[in-house]
């Protein structure tokens, strides 16, 4: 689990193992707010992923 991007072991902390916000920036040592904008910007891209196999 190591070898993955942080951006997304923390989507699977959130999802899969229900960490909060909170816990998973203890556990990365970094500010809440990282975590929070981690998982926006993965919301933001799976939608616009989600919109271009739709269009296209």
């Amino acid at each position: 689990m190591l070898s993955l991007p942080k951006k997304l072991i923390t989507v699977l902390l959130y999802y899969f193992f229900q960490l909060s916000a909170v816990e998973i920036g203890r556990l990365f040592d970094i500010p809440r707010s990282t975590i929070q904008y981690r998982l926006a910007r993965y919301f933001l891209s799976m939608i616009i992923c989600s919109l271009n196999s739709i269009i296209t």
